[in-house]
């Protein structure tokens, strides 16, 4: 059985909630994303003159850091409510996550590429 926080009644509080009430998880995830967006915040602005030569390569976090809170909350939901008890578990699909989702992304920059190059040439 996978381990997990028990209830007062002995049944296992987060897959309860998770199938009850969804919206306990989706809190949580958004309360934990906004902590995190908010230390990454502090963060670039101790370090704004790197950040600032570099923002090009930071204009896709926001968008990065709504795919993992949608990707976590899925990974919760597919569990019931608790994680793998193996951190293979975690880790495999993680990795093959981001394997698929970089794929994608370079895919569709590069058409995306591909289509505004074409049309400027157009105009």
């Amino acid at each position: 059985m996978r381990s997990c926080i028990v209830s007062a009644r002995g049944e296992p509080f987060i897959r309860l909630h998770m199938q009850k009430d969804p919206n306990l998880t989706i809190i949580i995830l958004i309360a934990g994303a906004g902590l995190i967006i908010f230390l990454t915040g502090l963060g670039f602005l101790f370090l704004r003159d790197f950040v600032s030569r570099n923002i090009r390569y930071f204009l896709p976090l926001p968008p990065v850091s709504v795919a993992a809170y949608i990707y976590v909350y899925n990974l919760y939901q597919h569990n019931d409510g608790v994680l793998p008890e193996k951190i293979s578990e975690v880790s495999k699909e993680l990795i093959v996550s981001v394997g698929i989702t970089s794929f994608s992304f370079a895919a569709f920059a590069g058409l995306l590429i591909l289509f505004v190059s074409a049309v400027r040439k157009l105009f």
